[in-house]
């Protein structure tokens, strides 16, 4: 049965995900394929079927998801592993990139980042690692002839195989803006929340790049709420 595209057909179909894997993990659905990365005790799974939500389930509840996410994720990590170090000093960076809505108006953004290692980490197998880190940013937000300045903290985890240079994180940050209103452009209020998903590829010991979208949006508590999506480019310089 086709999930009709409102507002409580998400909600529902978000909940009965979450209920399914027992508050342990977090399904994202697309249109006639599923992207599952559930985490518990002693495995990551990630696999396609054919039953999911829309496209649009998944833009309208993305931050959403990912701020579930994390915080299930973080908790897992304290109840399940055992301290790895304590808190330090990670790596510093630079991202930038712009906006793909499919609305006449383009947004760029460029910021600064800076990531803090959490005494956390999670080792399942001999192959695969999840480390967890918090990560701070300040940056710049230009669209409709207008400028803003933004900041950002919160978690993200690092899912990462042997010595392989690639790795993928998963993060979500509450987000403060100097404005939310940009010409034409509304986004309800001050407070957002950014989600994004990221690759990154270690050049050296010290330097990696990375690619990141990123999704940011009030969560529905202004209105209006019309989000921002970004493609984000980077540089990082790791300690």
């Amino acid at each position: 049965m086709a999930v009709r595209r409102t507002r409580a057909g998400c909600r529902s179909a978000i909940a009965a995900a979450f209920a399914a894997t027992e508050m342990r993990g977090l399904s994202f659905y697309t249109s006639g394929n599923q992207l599952d990365f559930t985490f518990f005790a002693g495995s990551v799974a990630a696999h396609q079927s054919t039953k999911g939500l829309d496209l649009f389930c998944l833009n309208r509840k993305f931050v959403v998801a990912g701020t579930r996410l994390t915080v299930g994720l973080a908790m897992a990590l304290a109840v399940r592993s055992s301290p790895a170090q304590d808190w330090s000093f990670a790596s510093v960076g630079v991202y930038a990139g712009t906006s793909f809505n499919d609305r006449s108006e383009t947004f760029r953004q460029m910021e600064a980042v800076a990531d803090f290692n959490l005494p956390w980490r999670w080792q399942f197998g001999t192959d695969w690692q999840v480390s967890t880190r918090l990560e701070l940013s300040a940056g710049w937000l230009h669209g409709e002839d207008e400028d803003a300045v933004l900041g950002t903290i919160g978690p993200k985890a690092i899912l990462s195989w042997k010595d392989f240079p690639l790795t993928l994180d998963v993060g979500s940050s509450p987000t403060l803006i100097s404005r939310h209103r940009f010409g034409r452009r509304d986004f309800g209020i001050p407070f957002q929340f950014t989600t994004h998903v990221g690759l990154n590829w270690e050049l050296s010991r010290h330097v990696s790049v990375g690619y990141r979208y990123a999704h940011m949006s009030n969560a529905g508590l202004g209105s209006p709420n019309p989000g921002l999506n970004l493609h984000l480019l980077g540089i990082s310089y790791h300690f």
